[in-house]
């Protein structure tokens, strides 16, 4: 499985970038120029279901791992709807809180 070119579209608009391919899924980077984000980039690849595995890769190695799905052109992680970039490290700040 991989992701598909309308779930790639959907990743365009939300993160404003070029998701990048992987072995299985993609690779999703914040805008140049954007910075101070604890996350460095997620990994996204579909599992089951239509679930997708969300992987947080994180400047300081503390990686985390949610599931999510694509749903009416949206994506959502842990039932989250996600809006940009600020969503995700605020969903990674609230992973890790909870897994502590």
């Amino acid at each position: 499985m991989s992701v598909d070119h309308v779930e790639v579209a959907i990743l365009r608009r939300l993160f404003q970038v070029e998701p990048k391919p992987e072995r299985y899924g993609v690779r999703v980077t914040p805008p140049v120029g954007d910075t101070g984000h604890d996350v460095h980039y997620i990994r996204i690849t579909p599992d089951f279901d239509g679930m997708v595995m969300v992987d947080f890769i994180t400047k300081r190695g503390n990686d985390l791992m949610a599931y999510g799905c694509f749903e009416d052109g949206c994506l959502y992680i842990c039932d989250e709807p996600v809006f940009g970039w600020d969503s995700i490290n605020a969903l990674a700040k609230a992973l890790a809180k909870a897994l502590r």
